[in-house]
């Protein structure tokens, strides 16, 4: 979508002194038809169109060479407009990527999900009750799952545009979870020494009704594919499991898991690229695990993130950026706090050659785990 024009727009919009606004996801800056009221404008998310009001209060906001007058309305807001204002605000000249935030955990207070843009601002809570942990995006940007690990907990679904969690599983005992490309299925990795059948293995949940299937034992991390075949899974590491460490693939349809890339150590939680023609992996062990991309049969590996000499880190859970331009992915490592060494875990970013490597949870009091984009 163009730039806009270099001149001054009356918009509704929520960016208060610069602060990221409650919850959301990324919108262009595309306004309604004209003739509708300033208070009753509307933004076309760049995931798809949303008509929700936008909630007020806010002053100027520049982006290069345009400035964006912001007046104060009080509509009702919704959850996606809400958290995309901001970096939409800040930069309306920026890549897609950079207007969709990353939503992650902390573990203070409690288990929580934040945010966390490209622009350098600290990450901010997302406030919705319970123990939060495993926040997965859908693809088209629109839908939240996570699992609530307190009691009476689950895995719940949440629109982000507007309305209430709903819960789509009853279980907590989950280790992972991810997106079907159509929205309307999770898969879900089981804990090992969870209850019920098929623990430490993957099972699919089916969104309109809660239903489920099992489709493989002992394997973690799924990804499912663009093109919706495919499920990539990684071995499961359960005491009881007899695959050999790698990363498999399993057809839907067909329950058969066929190791796909072998010969690599410490194979773990694959992500497809948006268009489906590359992976990233997490290769190797605690201490020296780092972030690789590659063909999803193993070929053509590049290695995006490295250790200095001395240094231990441990790079897992890659996530590509929506346009495929960077990745997201957590960071175990020690940093000098006080005068102390201590363990960290960071959500960072780098590009697909290795560059522009940055840590985005730095302001952060605990950092972060578990990245979705």
């Amino acid at each position: 979508m163009p730039a806009l024009p270099n001149k001054r727009l009356k918009l509704a919009a929520p960016v208060l002194e610069g602060r990221v606004p409650p919850l959301g996801l990324a919108c262009s800056q595309q306004l309604a038809p004209a003739g509708e009221p300033a208070s009753e404008r509307f933004w076309q998310s760049r995931c798809g169109s949303y008509a929700s009001p936008v909630d007020a209060g806010c002053g100027q906001v520049h982006a290069e060479s345009t400035a964006i007058e912001l007046t104060r309305h009080r509509p009702s807001v919704g959850l996606l407009l809400s958290l995309a204002l901001l970096p939409a605000c800040r930069d309306v000249t920026a890549p897609r990527a950079a207007l969709r935030p990353i939503l992650f955990t902390q573990m203070v207070p409690g288990w929580r999900i934040y945010r966390v843009g490209l622009d350098g601002a600290p990450p901010q809570p997302i406030t919705l009750p319970g123990q939060l942990v495993h926040p997965a995006v859908s693809r088209d940007g629109q839908t939240l799952a996570y699992v609530n690990d307190s009691v009476g907990g689950g895995l719940f679904v949440q629109p982000l545009d507007s309305g209430p969690p709903r819960r789509v599983y009853p279980d907590t005992a989950i280790d992972h979870l991810a997106w079907s490309p159509a929205g309307d299925q999770l898969v879900i990795a089981l804990r090992w020494a969870g209850a019920g059948p098929n623990s430490g293995g993957l099972r699919i949940v089916r969104l309109a009704d809660g239903t489920t299937r099992d489709i493989a034992a002992d394997l973690s991390d799924p990804a499912w594919s663009p093109d919706g075949r495919t499920i990539l899974a990684a071995w499961g590491q359960s005491p009881l499991g007899t695959r050999t460490p790698g990363i498999y693939s399993v057809t839907i349809g067909d329950t058969t898991a066929r190791l796909v890339i072998a010969g690599r150590p410490g194979a773990r939680t694959p992500a497809w690229s948006p268009d489906g023609t590359r992976v990233a992996v997490a290769l190797g062990s605690f201490g020296a695990s780092f972030i690789y991309t590659m063909r999803s049969d193993g070929s053509d590996a590049v290695q995006l993130t490295r250790a200095a000499p001395f240094e231990y880190l441990t790079d897992l859970s890659p996530v590509w950026a929506p346009d495929g331009s960077s990745i997201v992915f957590q960071r175990e490592h020690t940093v000098v706090l006080n005068g102390a060494r201590v363990d960290r875990y960071d959500i960072y970013v780098v590009g697909l050659d290795g560059s522009g490597l940055r840590n985005l949870t730095e302001a952060a009091a605990w950092g972060g785990i578990g990245p979705t984009w």
